[in-house]
């Protein structure tokens, strides 16, 4: 068995709020179950304030088929995120792309690097 898995957070960088989502392993149906709550929780927080999101890909083996849903169940956060930074590596560059069209961020940048990453979002 394999270690896989969805978690988000909220934290600060200088006065801005980032959302931070970490996908790890190869993801099903089940890992995307709790995830529009999860989202809904989170961004309730900070609902008035400008949101970015950091999503972090680098251990993001693949998506099975079933969880083709995410598409639709994201849907409405689109306007929540302001930018959006996506950690991958060269390995899932496709899967952090699709990934990031699921957020739908008018302004998304791909990096290899967790630091440049959190910078280009300042």
């Amino acid at each position: 068995m394999t270690n896989h898995g969805i978690s988000i957070g909220i934290s600060r960088l200088d006065s801005e709020f980032i959302l931070t989502l970490t996908l790890a392993g190869t993801l099903n149906h089940q890992d995307f179950q709790c995830m529009p709550s999860m989202l809904r929780s989170a961004l309730a927080e900070v609902a008035s304030q400008t949101v970015k999101a950091f999503i972090n890909t680098e251990h993001l083996q693949g998506l099975e088929s079933q969880s083709s849903w995410f598409d639709f169940s994201l849907t409405e956060h689109n306007t929540e995120f302001s930018q959006m930074a996506v950690l991958t590596n060269d390995s899932n560059l496709a899967v952090s792309q699709q990934v990031s069209h699921w957020l739908n961020s008018s302004d998304i940048a791909y990096f290899t690097d967790h630091e440049s990453a959190l910078n280009w979002l300042k």
